[in-house]
């Protein structure tokens, strides 16, 4: 949606007003016990919608910042605002035999925790689009083809596509005939399995540098398809973000390089069809059969993805459990590769007791404390950035989700200059989606592959050079 910047300023300054005004309100409402949680619940569905329009309005659909306030819906606040129409409750919560239901206090710390999220959302818009002079520039470098990189990175997926997707339609079986939770036990994981999942993130990396050689619109169209069969693939296990990720990172590139923009019927399709396939694919991972009608798996899919907003509102009740507490909860993604390096062994196994010994991972340490014997059998309760946060109080959600805005815009001015930066435009972009159920940052375990994969394939290019240089000196 393009506006004047006349026009746009006026919005983002009423809505910064409206924003101070509301989050007044919310925090009133859910500290005052007179005032119903469900009013609570009400205000800060109103607060979210607001704050979605204005991104659109003023940026666009897919912009980072708009994609993270859907993904932060999606994962939890969609929830909250279906439990104040009574189409369910967020409130009551029930996975690993555990069965929860949130205090009065914990559902209104979750609104005030979730308020002055969109509170610093909106001050750091209002900085950016109506104090800030800087704007946003693209490269100056002409983004034509880097034919080396692109022939190599084609070839790399062509070879690694077919064992990618023979390994994830496998592992789609196997969950189909032992579970889903036996893709997280350690002991389960053979040489097959280890040599498809490498073809699976070879693939990935092929995707991920071939973004980075700038390709063409028709070549990004052909490529990006099989990597979304592949993550499709990917998503019949269980996953339902294995999909929702690649899907919407395609659609952000599209817009980023190509300017293109997404058809809004297909967006309506894709929402009121892929919604209860998600829902179906969880139904897959239980090995239960779906008995709903499209209105309550619509309904129950939506309510299920939100559910991870839970986990701050048990880290509320319970405290933060752990019994490895040597660090921060929100450290362990950055020290994670020292600790893979260290303990080896530990990591192999999944889900054990060795491995919240040597980490502080807040999903597993809550989970092994909750639900041990389920745990311990591949189980988990998935994890919350702002839980995370939340251990540092006020002002570390505060300032978490300032640095994440900061660190949004300064990505998306550099996405398209920088090499490296395009070539980790996936897995950023894909952690920023998933942070409502996931982590704060990206785990350096994660960078440090992709790095080396990086490196391999500069050393390919350079010996690709070499070699067609060796070859026109001799045709000369």
């Amino acid at each position: 949606m393009n506006i004047s910047i006349r026009s746009r300023n006026i919005v983002v300054t009423a809505n910064c007003i409206f924003s101070i005004v509301i989050t007044v309100l919310i925090i009133f409402a859910s500290t005052n016990e007179a005032v119903e949680v469900l009013a609570s619940f009400g205000f800060i569905s109103v607060f979210y919608f607001v704050t979605y329009g204005v991104s659109i309005a003023c940026t666009s659909a897919l912009s980072l910042g708009s994609l993270f306030l859907f993904s932060l819906g999606f994962f939890g606040l969609f929830g909250i605002a279906m439990t104040v129409f009574g189409l369910g409750d967020i409130t009551q919560f029930g996975t690993l035999g555990i069965s929860y239901n949130w205090s009065e206090s914990a559902s209104r710390v979750v609104v005030q925790c979730y308020g002055l999220l969109l509170f610093a959302y909106n001050l750091c818009l209002f900085y950016r689009q109506v104090i800030s002079k800087k704007v946003s520039k693209k490269s100056k470098t002409p983004n034509i083809p880097i034919t080396e990189r692109i022939l190599l990175s084609k070839k790399a997926m062509q070879f690694l596509f077919v064992p990618a997707a023979i390994f994830l339609a496998f592992a789609s079986i196997q969950v189909l005939y032992s579970g889903y939770l036996s893709l997280y036990i350690g002991a389960a994981r053979g040489i097959l399995y280890r040599l498809g999942s490498l073809s699976y993130f070879l693939f990935t990396a092929s995707f991920m540098f071939f973004i980075s050689s700038r390709p063409e619109l028709d070549d990004f169209s052909k490529y990006g398809r099989r990597f979304l069969f592949l993550s499709f693939l990917n998503s019949t296990q269980g996953v339902r973000s294995a999909f929702l990720a690649p899907l919407l990172f395609y659609f952000w590139y599209g817009k980023y390089r190509f300017n293109r923009r997404i058809n809004p019927v297909l967006a309506l399709i894709i929402c009121l069809f892929g919604i209860p396939v998600l829902g179906a694919i969880a139904y897959i991972r239980n090995n239960v059969t779906v008995g709903l009608d499209y209105g309550g798996l619509f309904t129950e899919t939506v309510m299920a993805s939100s559910s991870s907003i839970s986990v701050l509102a048990l880290v509320y009740d319970y405290g933060l459990l752990s019994i490895n507490d040597s660090y921060p909860f929100i450290l362990d993604p950055i020290v994670r590769l020292c600790l893979v390096v260290l303990h080896p062994d530990v990591f192999s196994l999944g889900n054990s007791i060795e491995l919240n010994l040597v980490s502080n991972n807040l999903p597993n340490q809550l989970s092994y404390a909750l639900a041990p014997e389920q745990y311990l059998l591949g189980g988990g309760l998935g994890g919350n950035f702002i839980a995370e946060l939340y251990e540092f109080g006020v002002v570390g959600i505060v300032l978490g989700i300032v640095f994440l805005v900061v660190i949004i815009g300064w990505f998306e001015r550099i996405a398209d200059v920088s090499v490296l930066a395009s070539y980790f435009a996936y897995p950023f972009i894909r952690h920023l989606l998933l942070m409502p159920r996931a982590e704060y940052f990206l785990d350096t375990y994660t960078i440090a592959k992709f790095l080396v994969v990086y490196a391999l394939f500069w050393f390919l290019v350079a010996a690709y050079k070499v070699s067609a240089q060796k070859k026109g000196s001799a045709s000369a």
